[in-house]
């Protein structure tokens, strides 16, 4: 087919995946209202997952059942949630779980318990868009809960700051959380 052949086009297109070597379709008045519905609808639908009162409330209600374990069992539920991510992947229901728990091991290891923000920080960087937050909004907690859900699915993790300061400062306020929850080993004092 030459590039002079009538309905064709020389470049793919990004919204309708067209093709050099394909005939264009010309869809109806119809069909692309039809689209525009549907893909309207798809949003609305998928921007609930991204609203701060669905995010918090089935973190808070995954939390409740941990608050009652005692370390040894908090362990066990660790270990569990690690399997679980690593042979069924990041899905939405162990990505909450995830979240509780790392919440709750955040409050039991460094006395800071992730706020809402935080929460729906953390939900918008795992689900792969960048969190914007102001200084004193807690970056370096809620960037806990995406690289600690990740790590324990088994997917390598860098942490990534603006400087060495920062590096050095936040590598040690969140060691004992990473050690708690099984990501790094503990070193001992030499």
């Amino acid at each position: 087919m030459s590039d002079t052949a009538p309905g064709h086009k020389s470049r793919p297109g990004v919204l309708l995946g067209r093709y050099p070597q394909k005939k264009e379709c010309q869809h109806s008045a119809f069909e692309k209202s039809a689209a525009r519905w549907i893909a309207t609808t798809k949003f609305l639908f998928k921007r609930q997952h991204y609203q701060q009162n669905y995010i918090v409330n089935r973190v808070n209600l995954y939390q409740q059942a941990l608050k009652h374990l005692s370390e040894p069992d908090l362990t066990g539920s660790i270990t569990c949630l690690r399997e679980q991510l690593q042979r069924y992947g990041l899905q939405e229901q162990l990505i909450i779980q995830a979240f509780a728990t790392i919440r709750e091991v955040a409050g039991r290891t460094l006395g800071k318990r992730h706020y809402d923000t935080q929460l729906l920080g953390g939900w918008v960087m795992m689900n792969g868009m960048i969190a914007q937050m102001q200084t004193g909004e807690g970056k370096t907690l809620a960037a806990t809960l995406p690289a600690c859900t990740a790590a324990l699915a088994g997917i390598p993790v860098h942490v990534i700051t603006a400087n060495d300061y920062l590096a050095a400062r936040d590598a040690e306020l969140i060691q004992p959380l990473y050690q708690r929850l099984g990501l790094v080993q503990q070193t001992g004092s030499s």
